[in-house]
């Protein structure tokens, strides 16, 4: 029996919750009357969920390693695929328009897919990020999709951004001397000119994102 849900995703059109169970069990509650609709489960612990951009499916993942994909609307699992090299599942994100999916991992391995992975049991990561040398613990992608930020709360400046569609990890930040410890989580605003980071200090750090689809640089 759960003794608390304080985990949690709102989909995107704030119309559904998911209460994310230790024991595997997924509620899907109604946002407007937040009475409880289904209960999803998945085998092993579910740890993280992610909605599409439309709300129409609900992605979730734990310590199996495997990755099931809900939808939303027949309330019935639709598909499940295996996350390449994981067996802990740790943060997931899928990308504004639907066409990158990202899995991280335990040991701070981060595997981008294309939205092939709807349709295959095993698919190949078009990147695999390495940049995280810890549990990473939250992805978020910005707005336009441009950027995949990626936490681990482990280490002491474990934050990365990744630039999409090339794929590649800004070298250039954060710097020595960014002041963040331990961050917690990234928020993007709407015009991705500026990313918050919540950090171990109970601060939320805001930072100016300028050209960042240029140069990549960050205050």
């Amino acid at each position: 029996t759960e003794k608390s849900w304080e985990h949690f995703t709102v989909s995107p059109d704030n119309e559904w919750l998911v209460f994310t169970g230790y024991d595997g069990s997924l509620l899907l509650v109604s946002n407007k009357t937040k009475q409880l609709v289904d209960c999803f489960r998945m085998s092993g612990t579910a740890i993280t969920t992610a909605f599409t951009a439309d709300g129409s499916k609900l992605l979730s993942a734990g310590s199996d390693g495997m990755v099931y994909v809900w939808d939303v609307r027949s309330r019935s699992c639709c598909h499940t695929f295996c996350d390449e090299g994981s067996f802990h599942n740790t943060a997931l994100a899928v990308s504004p328009d639907g066409q990158y999916y990202a899995c991280g991992n335990n040991t701070g391995i981060v595997n981008v897919y294309d939205k092939s992975c709807l349709l295959d049991s095993k698919p190949k990561p078009v990147k695999t990020i390495q940049n995280l040398s810890m549990c990473c613990s939250e992805l978020t992608f910005n707005p336009s999709g441009e950027i995949l930020a990626m936490t681990s709360r482990t280490l002491k400046k474990g934050i990365r951004l990744a630039h999409f569609p090339s794929l590649s990890v800004y070298s250039n930040w954060p710097r020595q001397k960014t002041p963040i410890t331990y961050p917690s989580g990234a928020s993007f605003s709407p015009a991705s000119d500026y990313m918050a980071v919540g950090d171990a200090k109970g601060r939320a750090l805001l930072f100016r994102l300028t050209h960042f689809s240029k140069s990549g640089e960050s205050d």
